[in-house]
């Protein structure tokens, strides 16, 4: 029985361990393919399309709609863009231009500076576009100013604007005002929530890519190494070994690339503090699943640290916990550069020596079968192994325990 138990430990490390490098390869074709500012434009066309559907005409010599442009003339403004390369020097740098992450406030502040723009500085349909939706939004405004309106008997409250009545009465046409906004706030955050839907669906297909090109690329037959595992009592003995570590590691690469975690914040702080010293008082919250969550912990802080300048400071802050920078995608790759070391000293060469031709590559029926149910094994994702192992390493000991109980199951786990 702890034969068994022993192999299916073996293969669950090593199915682990590969996982681990394909999140890692998916974190790093994600930022690298820029799928975060991919995925919020789309969200952000969504939300230009919703207010005005005329935005969906096709511009005149370009493959691109009115609003596919105004969204990118958004995203890659030197006011939300945190972009390396410069702004809008090539068609096909676009992608790697966007913003990942935008406020409501900024696409507001960024459509007015549109609106006021000029060709051949911004193209004429970018300005119409602008203005048009600034216009929908002041529509919204008055609509709801007027709604607001309807049954207030101004004749009678204006005189006696110092006495409560009337007071609560321009509170009233004050908070009135405020409802546009929140409506436009509401789109923008249906819009961010389908922008970050489509990224979840993104990097899982790149995922379900990635261990395709794993599973066939490294030669990892399912089948063989169960059989292999089973046969060799020190293979099993070294991967069962190295489950505690792996476990930590999986767990460290966890905090990493999550963008609600004490190292993203860390990180993120220590890219602050050049410009904004103020920044290293930053405490992070261990209750910070969600961005709402994030605005709702960190945002009094801000205010507390910056005071005027708390918006701006909040913003290149959870930009920066979303992006991964080169320092990052460095880290990663020493990660993988080390778990393909844990592999090799446990026993297990992630690529075949020598490495099979072309011609047997699938080999026989009964290895391309292997390698099919390594690929679908392994696109089940790295958490869904490392829970596996954590289950199976628990319950080790406890089986142990009865085998030693019983001297018959202990005779044949000999054998």
């Amino acid at each position: 029985m702890l034969k068994q138990l022993d192999t299916l430990i073996g293969f669950v490390v090593v199915m682990s361990l590969v996982s681990l490098l394909i999140t890692i390869a998916t974190q790093m074709l994600s930022a690298l393919l820029a799928l975060r500012g991919l995925n919020l434009a789309k969200g952000l066309e969504s939300l230009a399309l919703r207010m005005d559907p005329s935005l969906a005409k096709e511009i005149p010599g370009q493959k691109k709609s009115v609003a596919k442009d105004l969204v990118d003339w958004i995203l890659t403004d030197e006011l939300v863009s945190d972009s390396i390369f410069s702004k809008r020097t090539a068609e096909f740098l676009m992608r790697w231009q966007r913003a990942s992450a935008i406020r409501v406030d900024d696409v507001l502040d960024v459509l007015r500076k549109l609106s006021a723009s000029k060709p051949p500085e911004v193209p004429q349909h970018v300005v119409d576009a602008a203005r048009t939706i600034l216009e929908k939004f002041d529509q919204l405004k008055r609509d709801a100013d007027a709604k607001s309106a309807e049954g207030i008997d101004y004749r009678s409250l204006l005189p006696a604007l110092i006495q409560r009545e009337g007071i609560a009465a321009i509170d009233q046409v004050k908070a009135a005002s405020d409802v546009a906004m929140r409506q436009v706030e509401a789109w923008f955050n249906s819009a961010q929530d389908r922008a970050r839907q489509w990224f979840t669906m993104n990097t899982r297909v790149v995922t379900v890519i990635c261990a395709c090109i794993a599973a066939f690329g490294i030669q990892l037959d399912a089948f063989a190494l169960l059989k292999h595992l089973s046969s060799d009592s020190e293979l099993r003995a070294r991967l069962f070994a190295s489950a505690p570590s792996i476990t930590a590691q999986a767990q460290e690469f966890k905090d990493e690339i999550s963008p609600f975690g004490e190292t993203a914040h860390r990180r993120a702080v220590a890219r602050l503090t050049n410009d904004w010293p103020a920044a290293g008082k930053l405490s992070w919250s261990a209750d910070v699943t969600s961005d709402a969550a994030l605005q709702s912990a960190m945002w009094p802080q801000f205010t507390n640290l910056f005071t005027n300048q708390a918006e701006a400071v909040f913003y290149l802050y959870t930009n920066s916990i979303h992006t991964p920078n080169s320092a990052d995608i460095k880290a990663m790759e020493e990660r993988m550069a080390g778990i393909q070391t844990e592999l090799g000293s446990a026993g297990i060469d992630l690529i075949p020596s020598p490495y099979p031709d072309l011609c047997h590559w699938i080999g026989p029926f009964p290895h391309f079968v292997g390698l099919l149910a390594s690929a679908a094994l392994l696109s089940l994702g790295a958490p869904f192994w490392f829970n596996s192992l954590k289950t199976l390493t628990n319950l080790r000991p406890a089986l142990a325990q009865q085998v030693e109980k019983n001297p018959r199951a202990a005779g044949q786990q000999q054998s």
